[in-house]
């Protein structure tokens, strides 16, 4: 994880995607399993099996 602008947060998984947080709200994200799922109208969520929180996320590359 990498802090962005804003202080969000960047990630970079497993397979070279990069992840950026679209939503305003701060969220502390485990280590662990993490997976994205897509929501209504073109949205991506990123979410932990370790948390019960997920944030709204879009790719850059």
């Amino acid at each position: 994880m990498e802090k962005g602008s804003y202080n969000k947060p960047i990630m970079t998984l497993d397979n070279g995607q990069l992840w950026k947080q679209v939503d305003s709200q701060r969220y502390y994200m485990p280590d662990g399993h993490l997976y994205i799922e897509r929501g209504a109208l073109g949205s991506f969520w990123l979410g932990s099996e370790d948390a019960n929180r997920r944030m709204r996320v879009s790719r850059i590359q």
